[in-house]
């Protein structure tokens, strides 16, 4: 009897763990969860607002390039649908952009309007978390200090890339984590710099 007791005792604490073990283990769970995510989501921020910055740089140097292959202006907006969006338009008349092209008008090419045919377009809009912002005492690369999360004028706010590669104006776009505009800490945000005389994007950290 005593053997076969001791038999059903071990069956019994193989069988698993008690209620209270598990709330137990539920419970550290979850403090070490506790401390484990604001550490992932500062990483997240991190990641994130580089990379929109990034994609940013990428996204206008392709307009600069299909500017020069065009032969026509092509217009980056900024927040033109929404916020924290930028939306790319191809000003070259409709259709091609090539005259005996059915939709294509020499009087609507590079006027600075989105004119029937042109190619505009959907909105990008920025990685989860991030945003156009900046914080007060932040420099461009060329020790300028920035005013304004984005330094282009119009409304919306806007650059344009022309046929020989250059761009109407000198200008920033200020990308960074949600959380750091919320509160102003600089540190881990990114200007995307265009440079009207070549056209040349940069990206880079904004220094203080």
């Amino acid at each position: 009897m005593r053997n076969r007791s001791e038999m059903m005792e071990k069956r019994g604490m193989a069988r698993g763990f008690t209620l209270i073990e598990m709330m137990a283990a539920v419970g550290i769970f979850g403090i070490l969860l506790a401390f484990a995510i604001p550490p992932i989501y500062q990483s997240m921020d991190t990641v994130s607002g580089q990379q929109s910055a990034e994609a940013l740089g990428g996204r206008l140097r392709l307009a600069r390039s299909q500017a020069l292959s065009g032969y026509a202006n092509v217009i980056v907006y900024f927040n033109r649908d929404g916020v924290g969006t930028y939306t790319v338009h191809i000003d070259n008349g409709g259709g091609t952009g090539i005259p005996g092209d059915p939709g294509f008008d020499i009087a609507n090419k590079n006027n600075g309007l989105v004119d029937n045919g042109e190619q505009v377009s959907t909105p990008v809009e920025l990685a989860e978390r991030t945003v156009f912002g900046y914080v007060p005492g932040g420099m461009t690369s060329g020790g300028e200090f920035l005013d304004a999360a984005i330094g282009f004028d119009g409304n919306p706010p806007r650059v344009t890339f022309r046929a020989d590669g250059t761009s109407d104006a000198n200008g920033w776009v200020a990308v960074m984590p949600l959380v750091d505009f919320l509160e102003q800490n600089p540190g881990r945000d990114f200007a995307v710099e265009v440079a009207s005389s070549t056209g040349e994007i940069r990206v880079l950290r904004i220094g203080y």
